[in-house]
Formats: C-alpha cells, structure tokens, sequence
C-alpha cells in the first residue's frame, strides 16, 4: 500500500513539473548555427531568430535542440519561450441555460425583458473630491497593505 502511494505521489509531481516546465527555446540574438555533434565545429543548418526550436537533452553547457533540423548549440545562445495564457472566459450567448427541479418545472434564466426596470442613470465625477494627490505607496503602507 505503501508504495502505491509513493509511487502515485511521484506520478503527480512529474506531472506538475512537466506542466510548469517549457521545452521550447529560442535564440537570444540573431540567427543561431546548430551544430552536428556536441562542441563541434560543423554546422548541420542555421535557424532564423524567430524560429522555435525544442529542446530535447541537455549536456552541460550545450543542448540539443530540433528546428527544421537536429542540432546542439550552447545554452547561453538560446532562452526559453513562455507561453501566454490562453483565454479562460467562457460565451453563454449562445447556449439555452435551462434547468429542471425536482417537480419537472422549467428553470429559466430571463434575460430578455429588460424594458421591465427603470433605467438608472450614474453621471458623477470624482475630480472635485480629488484635492491633492495620492501616491499609491504611501496609501498602501497607511492602510497596511504592503
């Protein structure tokens, strides 16, 4: 029992760690020459600077990289590349958002019959309340939030 637990704790920090490391690198400056073999001097293609390469081994100061071909390079010539966050938000538009309870009566979300409310209409301006000027630091530390 034990070792299931050691071995499904391991699982899932591999897989934590793969999901926060990224394998794809990029050259730090201009177009990067990648080499045939480690510490070599014969260049098997050159990669542009915007092109991204993944990062398959490293070995001491050099890594292996894939592009549009196989190569080592040294690691202080390339950089990881981080990904931007994709968009979390979620569109309702377009889906019917209906529910049932218990005694089969339709649950419905109006949306629809806003002509019903009054309409409420705020039109103030804060600039004669604005007497001096405020530095956002000194406001945190008044307020002990820094």
């Amino acid at each position: 029992m034990k070792t299931l637990q050691m071995t499904t704790l391991t699982v899932i920090a591999m897989m934590v760690s793969a999901s926060f490391g990224s394998n794809m690198v990029k050259s730090k400056s201009g177009d990067l020459d990648l080499l045939t073999a480690r510490g070599g001097d014969k260049v098997a293609c050159t990669v542009h600077f915007s092109d991204e390469l993944k990062l398959l081994k490293e070995a001491g100061a050099d890594a292996l990289v894939k592009g549009i071909c196989l190569g080592w390079v040294s690691k202080d010539k390339i950089e990881f590349i981080a990904k931007a966050v994709a968009d979390q938000s979620i569109d309702l538009e377009n889906f019917d958002i209906s529910s049932w309870i218990d005694n089969q009566t339709g649950v419905f979300v109006l949306e629809n019959n806003v002509e019903d409310f009054e309409k409420v209409t705020i039109d103030r301006d804060f600039r004669e309340y604005l007497t001096y000027t405020m530095d956002r630091e000194q406001t945190e530390m008044k307020n002990g939030e820094n």
